[in-house]
């Protein structure tokens, strides 16, 4: 019998983090978000907001991302991916970092 191997969920999610390590600025831009929210806030691209000052932010070691007006976070980058509407899902949203990143 021949058995295909397909990989699991978290086989898709431990491999995409590793090839994330170290490109969240690269992502940023990617996404059209200015790198600077990496090491100071800039005004939120993902909602529209009453207030203009800067509220949102990345943390580049653990690619999560915060707003501290409107709330929204994200536990990483392809969950950004996805609130900024470039992918449906999660699998989506890998795919589209893969190709931007030219994997």
């Amino acid at each position: 019998m021949d058995f295909k191997m397909t990989p699991s969920k978290s086989t898709v999610a431990v491999d995409i983090k590793t090839e994330l390590v170290d490109r969240c600025s690269d992502v940023l831009v990617m996404l059209g978000i200015n790198p600077m929210a990496m090491s100071t806030k800039i005004v939120c691209p993902i909602s529209k907001h009453e207030t203009p000052w800067p509220s949102f932010s990345v943390n580049p070691v653990t690619n999560r991302y915060y707003c501290s007006e409107c709330e929204k976070r994200g536990a990483s980058l392809e969950d950004l991916v996805i609130k900024m509407g470039r992918a449906a899902n999660y699998k989506a949203a890998c795919t589209f970092l893969r190709a931007g990143l030219g994997r």
